[in-house]
C-alpha cells in the first residue's frame, strides 16, 4: 500500500510518514502539487489543502484512481466541498490523531475492495451466468432448498436468480466452512446463504449440513445426483457444459 503525503510542512509530513510506516505502509512525500502529479500511481494520497500559494485540484484530477483524503486546517468550499466534488474521498481536520487517519484509510481500502469485487461479480453475472439455461424461478421462492446440478455454473446461476427474486444479497460459502461456522453462518436474515460443495462431504457430514440449513434462508448445492435426502430439491440436468470460457 503506497501512500503519498502532499504537505509543504516538512516536520508534519515526516511525523505522519513515521507513524504510518510503523503500521506497515510505504510512504512518499511531495511538497508541491507539481511534485505530486509526477509521482507514479499512489494507492492513497494525503493531500494538504494549505500548500502555500498553490492550486491542489490538479492533483485530484491527475490521480483520479487514488483514494484521496484531504488534510485541512479549516472547512469551507475551497478546502472541502469543491475538492470532494472533484473526486477526493474524505477529509480530516488538523490537528488529528493518527488512529483516526488510519481508520479512514482502512475504511476506503475496504470500500474500494468491495467496489472491485462487485464490478467483477456484475461482469460474471452479465457475461457468464446470463447465458446459462436454468429452470424458471417461482414467483415465491421457498427456502431452504437443495440444488442438484450437473455443473456448478448452473447451480450458481440458479442461486443468483433466486437471490434477485427474493430481493436479498447472496453469501457464498463452502460446505466445510458452513459446518465450521455452524448456526452462526445464518445470522444475517437479509442474506441467502449459498452453500457449495456438498458432494465433497461424507454421509454424516451431509446430514449435519442439511440439519443446519433446515428452516434457514439457504440454498445447498451438490453435483452428486445420488444425494437424495428428504429435503426440498431442484434438479438442473445438462448433458454438456453450459458455458465455456473459450466461447
Amino acid at each position: 500500500m503506497k501512500i503519498l503525503i502532499v504537505e509543504d510542512e516538512l516536520y508534519l509530513a515526516q511525523s505522519i510518514s513515521n507513524k504510518l510506516s510503523e503500521r506497515g505502509y510505504e510512504c512518499d512525500f511531495a511538497a508541491t502539487a507539481k511534485e505530486a502529479i509526477a509521482k507514479d500511481d499512489p494507492d492513497v494520497i494525503l493531500l494538504s489543502t494549505n500548500i502555500s500559494g498553490q492550486n491542489f485540484l490538479p492533483v485530484i484530477k491527475h490521480h483520479k484512481n487514488a483514494i484521496i483524503i484531504l488534510m485541512v486546517n479549516y472547512i469551507n468550499n475551497d478546502t472541502v466541498s469543491i475538492p470532494l466534488n472533484e473526486g477526493a474521498k474524505d477529509y480530516i481536520l488538523k490537528p488529528f490523531m493518527i488512529e483516526e487517519l488510519i481508520r479512514k484509510i482502512e475504511h476506503f481500502q475496504e470500500v474500494e475492495r468491495i467496489r472491485k469485487e462487485n464490478s467483477a461479480l456484475r461482469i460474471f453475472k452479465e457475461h457468464t451466468l446470463a447465458k446459462i439455461q436454468i429452470p424458471e424461478i417461482p414467483p415465491k421462492v421457498k427456502l431452504p432448498l437443495l440444488l442438484k446440478a450437473t455443473h456448478q455454473l448452473s447451480a450458481d446461476a440458479y442461486a443468483f436468480n433466486c437471490a434477485e427474486a427474493c430481493d436479498k444479497s447472496l453469501s457464498i460459502i463452502t460446505a466445510q466452512e458452513c459446518l465450521s461456522l455452524g448456526s452462526s453462518a445464518f445470522q444475517d436474515k437479509r442474506t441467502i446463504v449459498f452453500i457449495t460443495g456438498m458432494e465433497q462431504l461424507k454421509r454424516q457430514e451431509k446430514e449435519e449440513l442439511l440439519k443446519l440449513a433446515q428452516n434457514q434462508q439457504a440454498i445447498v448445492s451438490t453435483l452428486n445426483f445420488q444425494d437424495s435426502p428428504d429435503f426440498p430439491t431442484v434438479e438442473i440436468k445438462s448433458e454438456s457444459q453450459p458455458y465455456s470460457y473459450d466461447d
